[in-house]
């Protein structure tokens, strides 16, 4: 009797949630990786220019909100700030008594690259979950603003959050697409960076986001021509 050999080819492990994380992070890694050669091989680091002063240039009142003088309670802060980063934290209430909480980061371009934190990546460091991700476009005149809502929740505080990533000048609705911008981007060219979080406490998701979508429309017809330039971009990075 002749016996036969049978080869087996052995199945695929099935990959699980937390290895699908930990390759999704070597491939965000990786491409940091590259942009930092690209940048640093075909352009010499450059001064910093001057900042801006976000104080004066955004406007304390438009419409019917006024800025408030206490910010302490605007959670959860930024990370701590880089070289070249200035960071404006203010809340304006409304005469209905309607308050937002705005943080606005500005990042002048360093010569090799400029990455800011995305909100997500703020609040999950500081114990919050977030869920309900999605992206709308604010057609607002001819100002398209493409912006990005989550749910931050801690157990204690829930917010709505709607932010919007100026990257040059185009808008990155991920970490994936800011690091896509900076591989095509012309190296010989100086690129900024502006991130706009605007976020309402409230359980209540449609009153936040009502209240949310309100403020945006107010707070961007209300810009003058330089934080226009400084917050707002022309199209979609990615």
């Amino acid at each position: 009797m002749t016996s036969k050999m049978i080869s087996k080819t052995p199945l695929p492990l099935p990959i699980s949630k937390h290895s699908h994380g930990i390759i999704l992070s070597w491939v965000l890694f990786a491409m940091m990786v590259i942009v930092a050669v690209s940048f640093s091989q075909n352009k010499k680091p450059q001064a910093i220019p001057e900042l801006p002063d976000l104080t004066t240039i955004i406007p304390e009142q438009f419409a019917n909100w006024q800025a408030e003088p206490e910010t302490r309670f605007i959670l959860p802060a930024e990370l701590p700030e880089e070289e070249g980063v200035t960071t404006l934290y203010r809340a304006y209430r409304n005469e209905a008594g309607d308050r937002v909480m705005m943080v606005i980061v500005y990042g002048a371009e360093r010569g090799d690259t400029m990455r800011l934190h995305l909100p997500e990546v703020c609040y999950v460091a500081q114990g919050y979950d977030i869920s309900n991700r999605a992206t709308t476009r604010f057609a607002l005149g001819s100002i398209p603003i493409d912006t990005v809502s989550i749910i931050a929740d801690n157990g204690l505080r829930e917010e709505s959050v709607t932010y919007w990533m100026r990257v040059s000048n185009y808008y990155a609705r991920s970490q994936i697409g800011q690091q896509l911008f900076f591989l095509r981007a012309d190296k010989r060219q100086r690129h900024d960076s502006a991130l706009v979080r605007i976020s309402v406490a409230s359980r209540d998701q449609l009153y936040a986001s009502r209240v949310s979508h309100k403020f945006i429309r107010d707070f961007v017809t209300a810009l003058p021509p330089q934080a226009r330039q400084l917050l707002l971009a022309e199209r979609e990075a990615g």
